[in-house]
């Protein structure tokens, strides 16, 4: 595909590929229809064939000869204006003049890196894979997707709405360690912690932060509803996972000036975007369209440094270069995702259930059939979209409460603490995207929106989980703002905005903390969280006064209040058993109706 944008030959190459293609799958699709097949030297599917291969002979042929174009002194005409340029540009200009104003000299790799890193996934192995097998019985949503899976096994069909890729690792892990409770979720555990390394490397990235990219890959190490999504057979952690991953490519692609190493990045995108859309229905498609868009934005802004380079000053004829580069972006990342996400349901022809092209139309029908068959279902654990911020209503993924003793579930909730911490920090990101805009910051708010309100029109019944891509995104901004204020970079009224979060929490949490270990008399517990709030406001308020780094002290209550509330909630992200006095303690929500974390 991205020689068809090099010259007119080339585009002929290309169309002539694209008709014989499609002439091959009529007659396929005529010949599984009518039950009628060809004689086995039919003529027209002969010349079709050979004609297909010729073109593409071709096509390699002139790939080969001008790979290392920017190298050569005979390249085809458009090629070597534009090889030679980027070359020049490779060799010659920084990095940052190459990509957008806000990318820097290449962030150097440290042993401090590497502690982090190895830190970080180390206690991410841990949380996810620790007693992985319990509880050894299916929970919640593995009723479908386990249950999937062993469909896959048996060659059984079935019916549901998600694509294969998920389920499939499920019986990925069945098939090689048997069918037991910590087999099915191994694969999750694996993408899981892969997931906090990807977030790390990302945040390095984003942020040119080692503190920022550790930060965001602890945040998503110790978050309750990451920890229980990673240790459960579901399908949730995997398109999370692939969706961070394309992150870290586009990213990556912005950081790369090389021309020949972005069409490789270009590829890599395109085929994790494939697995992504994959994975589940709807929201990988958001994944899809954020990714390109930057991506293919990058490109449109790189043109313009190229065409100056060529020699290119006049503005009409940077539109040529620009859309040419665009459009062959936009085609590679959409055909290769295609094609990737295609490959998904290849088990389906493969075990004999689907025989043609319009079997997977027909899925597409069956989808549709059901998702309007569940639009008016209900469930106890439901929450509307505008609700998720604020974690009203959590999912209980498991329980065991026995009539006397401890009792034991597995809570789908976050910390309260970086979990409510998200809304200010997207506030002050969006303040921030309006005051000095850079890529960073305007694809985290884009990204915080589209994925949030996607869920908007839809009309089924919604679940706390559903907020997952936005909380990610989330968490990025809130590491990036908790690092500037550690290095002093935070507004006054940032860190005033995150101690109030912090307020919140003491406000509510303390009373029920201290009713666990009977510190305090119920009557006094709220006294005693407005108390402990006041104190830290005047703790903050006399920092600010006698010109103290009142910053750094919101950065150190935030994160020694953070990790408390991490140990305090394990348990519960576990399934580990605790009193049943300690389960009300941590029921911080109550209510009637929506407002109860069960």
């Amino acid at each position: 595909i991205p020689l068809a944008f090099e010259g007119a030959a080339m585009l002929a190459v290309f169309a002539t590929v694209t008709i014989t293609c499609l002439s091959n799958l009529a007659v396929a699709l005529y010949i599984l229809n009518a039950g009628t097949f060809l004689a086995p030297r039919d003529t027209f599917g002969m010349i079709i064939s050979l004609i297909n291969l010729l073109a593409f002979f071709i096509a390699a042929a002139y790939w080969y000869a001008y790979r290392d174009s920017a190298e050569s002194q005979v390249p085809a005409a458009p090629l070597k204006k534009w090889f030679t340029a980027v070359s020049a540009a490779t060799r010659k200009i920084p990095a940052r003049h190459f990509q957008h104003e806000e990318y820097f000299a290449p962030f150097d790799w440290l042993r401090a890196d590497t502690i982090a890193l190895i830190a970080l996934v180390g206690a991410a192995a841990v949380l996810r894979s620790w007693h992985l097998g319990h509880p050894a019985e299916i929970v919640f949503d593995e009723v479908h997707f386990v249950g999937q899976a062993r469909h896959y096994i048996h060659g059984e069909p079935f019916l549901d709405p998600h694509p294969p890729i998920a389920k499939l690792l499920i019986a990925a892990g069945i098939l090689m360690f048997g069918d037991h409770s910590w087999s099915w979720r191994l694969g999750n555990a694996l993408l899981g912690t892969a997931m906090v390394a990807v977030t790390y490397l990302l945040g390095r990235r984003m942020f040119r932060s080692r503190l920022a990219a550790a930060l965001a890959a602890g945040l998503i190490a110790c978050d309750g509803f990451f920890i229980v999504d990673s240790r459960i057979g579901c399908i949730d952690i995997v398109y999370l996972t692939l969706a961070a991953i394309a992150y870290l490519l586009l990213f990556r692609f912005v950081d790369t000036p090389d021309l020949i190493r972005r069409r490789r990045l270009l590829l890599l995108v395109g085929m994790v975007l494939g697995l992504c859309l994959g994975s589940k229905l709807y929201v990988p498609g958001i994944t899809f369209l954020l990714v390109s868009a930057f991506l293919l934005f990058t490109i449109w802004r790189a043109a313009e440094t190229v065409d100056e380079l060529a020699g290119y000053s006049s503005r009409t004829k940077a539109w040529p270069m620009r859309f040419r580069w665009t459009a062959g972006a936009a085609l590679i990342i959409g055909s290769v995702s295609g094609m990737f996400y295609l490959a998904s349901f290849l088990p389906h022809y493969a075990l004999g259930w689907w025989g043609g092209i319009a079997d997977l139309l027909h899925y597409y029908k069956d989808v549709m059939w059901y998702e309007n068959s569940v639009a008016r279902a209900t469930h106890p654990y439901a929450s509307p979209w505008w609700s998720w911020p604020l974690m009203l209503r959590p999912v209980a993924y498991w329980q065991n409460f026995p009539e006397h003793g401890n009792v034991a579930l597995i809570w789908g909730g976050g910390n309260p603490l970086t979990w409510w911490a998200v809304v200010p920090a997207m506030i002050i990101t969006g303040v921030r995207t309006m005051e000095r805009p850079n890529l960073a910051l305007i694809f985290m708010v884009t990204g915080f929106l589209a994925y949030y309100l996607i869920w908007i029109p839809i009309g089924r019944i919604l679940f706390l989980y559903h907020y997952l891509p936005s909380l990610y995104i989330g968490y990025l901004a809130l590491a990036a703002i908790l690092a500037d204020m550690w290095h002093g970079k935070a507004e006054t009224w940032e860190s005033f905005t995150l101690l109030l979060s912090m307020m919140v929490v003491v406000i509510i949490g303390v009373g029920h903390i201290a009713s666990e270990y009977r510190l305090v008399a119920e009557p006094a517990q709220t006294a005693v969280g407005l108390l402990l709030a006041a104190v830290l406001l005047i703790l903050y308020m006399l920092l600010i006064i006698r010109h103290a780094r009142a910053d750094r002290f919101v950065f150190a209550a935030f994160l020694s209040l953070a990790v408390a509330l991490f140990i305090y909630y394990l348990p519960i992200w576990l399934g580990t058993p605790i009193s049943r006095t300690g389960y009300y303690a941590r029921m911080w929500l109550q209510g009637p109706g929506l407002l109860n974390w069960i």
